[in-house]
């Protein structure tokens, strides 16, 4: 991803974050061949079953990074959270544009 800084009319200073097209379906084959890698791992090195579960996790993790709505969410998650903790005045929470974010 790439981030810009921009003013936009009614929401002035914003940070536009914008995914490389064509990034999701690349980081996808590559996860597959990150899996079908460490399947034969885990075949061939005593102790390594864990790993697909490991490789499992990460390819979860870094699909949910791709999608920006996720994110979005995220971010209102944590900046409620901020507010009931009272950690605004310690804590800057950028505040996601809901309806231009997409995957």
């Amino acid at each position: 991803s790439q981030v810009y800084r921009l003013e936009l009319d009614g929401f002035g200073a914003v940070a536009l974050k914008i995914q490389r097209p064509g990034v999701r379906s690349q980081v996808c084959v590559d996860l597959f061949i990150f899996r079908q890698i460490a399947s034969v791992v885990a075949g061939w090195v005593e102790g390594a079953q864990d790993v697909l579960a490991l490789v499992d996790e990460y390819a979860s993790r870094l699909v949910d990074e791709l999608d920006f709505t996720f994110e979005a969410r995220n971010a209102l998650e944590f900046q409620e959270s901020a507010r009931r903790l009272d950690l605004e005045a310690i804590c800057t929470v950028a505040r996601p544009i809901v309806m231009l974010t997409s995957r």
